[in-house]
């Protein structure tokens, strides 16, 4: 599955963690857990075969569905280490702040390796680490009224950034840097449903939770080139935490 960055143009342990959402991380019969099993419910019956009101409450379950208190205390302590990581880049890497006041004149191949080493330092920022992914460049405007910023496809282990001068990465540094933080962050988030999945993260742990819902927003996952609304697109678990993550670097940048 890919997941993209999309924009309206010009717009073991058995011992339980409290968390939020609906309770401790190992308990049952919680708010949380319905929801959770609700959305596979609605993933399972398939994007053409749910009536519209399944669809309006597949949205809302979406949209009000986490994040876990206990996940995001973690999460923010990344997103602080983040920041840390690009102000020290800008400030120490020549080719990095170069890049930071020339981006539009600066050439394809050296755009490239600033991407690299902002990803890099966003990864160094991270807990659970994680394994570098591979980029891609494209060119690509407007379509049906939206265009995509990039993707990270988990499947392939890769970054798609459009560099089309109405796209962000074809606009600044900063929104470049927004963008590949926002992309890297998807595949943060396969991470921690993968290592659930392979029995590295249990109910004990300060991940399960998050884990869960984003497994669950993963079968459900909402896409504007597969006629999703963008608000639902928008506002679904996995596009929260990464916007939140956009919305940290923005702040440091």
């Amino acid at each position: 599955m890919s997941l993209g960055n999309k924009k309206k143009p010009k717009q073991p342990s058995t011992k339980s963690a409290k968390g939020s959402c609906g309770g401790s991380y190992g308990g049952e019969n919680k708010p949380i857990d319905k929801k959770i099993n609700r959305l596979r419910e609605l993933a399972a019956i398939g994007r053409n075969k749910r009536t519209s009101e399944q669809n309006q409450e597949l949205c809302k379950l979406l949209g009000n569905t986490g994040p876990s208190t206990v996940f995001e205390k973690r999460d923010k302590k990344n997103r602080e280490r983040l920041t840390k990581e690009l102000q020290k880049l800008v400030k120490n890497d020549k080719l990095v702040a170069k890049a930071s006041e020339d981006w539009s004149t600066m050439s394809d191949p050296d755009k490239k390796k600033v991407m690299k080493k902002v990803l890099a330092a966003q990864r160094r920022a991270y807990k659970p680490k994680m394994a570098a992914p591979k980029i891609e460049t494209y060119n690509e405007g407007v379509k049906d009224g939206f265009i995509t910023n990039g993707t990270y496809n988990h499947g392939t282990n890769t970054i798609r950034v459009n560099m089309n001068s109405q796209a962000k990465a074809g606009t600044s540094f900063e929104k470049t840097v927004m963008l590949l933080c926002h992309e890297q962050a998807h595949k943060y988030q396969h991470l921690i449903v993968d290592r659930m999945k392979s029995g590295k993260i249990g109910p004990s742990s300060l991940y399960y939770r998050q884990a869960q819902i984003w497994e669950a927003n993963t079968r459900a996952y909402q896409s504007t080139s597969k006629g999703d609304s963008f608000d639902c697109y928008h506002d679904q678990s996995l596009e929260r935490h990464s916007h939140t993550v956009e919305d940290a670097v923005a702040a440091a940048i």
